[in-house]
Formats: C-alpha cells, structure tokens, sequence
C-alpha cells in the first residue's frame, strides 16, 4: 500500500518490449524503479529517439541519487538440426 512520504515506484520492477528513451528512462530513475527488462532495444523509425539505457546509462548517472539495473532479454536462437 502507497504511504505517504513513499516513492511511486519503489521497489517495483518493469517489463517492456523495447528499450526506454532517455526521457522515459529518467522518469524512472525520479520514479525510484528498482529495475527493468526490456526485450528490444532497436529504436523506433524516429530520428529523435535515443536509446536511455545502452547508449546513455540513464539509470547509473553518476551523481543521481538513485540507481536502477536494467537488463536486456535476449531470446536464443534454436540451432537447425
């Protein structure tokens, strides 16, 4: 339950099918998110579109006071027989 004085997102983990901008990526770092997977981090067709966690490292800025993990899934390919 949500107590007063408590982070939105403390604690909580995320799971998308892309990797966060550098904008969403922040938000989650001021959300206090403890961690996120994602399974794609091929940007959108928008030429604007950074890439937050592997080309930045939003989420381990040095001098913020607060760090989440990130992890990128990815799926094994099965070997042809």
């Amino acid at each position: 339950a949500f107590q007063k004085g408590q982070y939105l997102c403390t604690g909580y983990d995320l799971y998308t099918t892309r990797e966060p901008s550098v904008f969403e990526s922040m938000s989650l770092v001021h959300a206090r998110i403890r961690r996120v997977v994602f399974k794609d981090n091929n940007p959108p067709n928008d030429a604007a579109y950074v890439k937050g966690l592997t080309e930045k490292y939003v989420h381990n800025l040095p001098g913020t006071n607060h760090k989440f993990r990130a992890f990128a899934y990815r799926q094994q390919k099965a070997e042809n027989k």
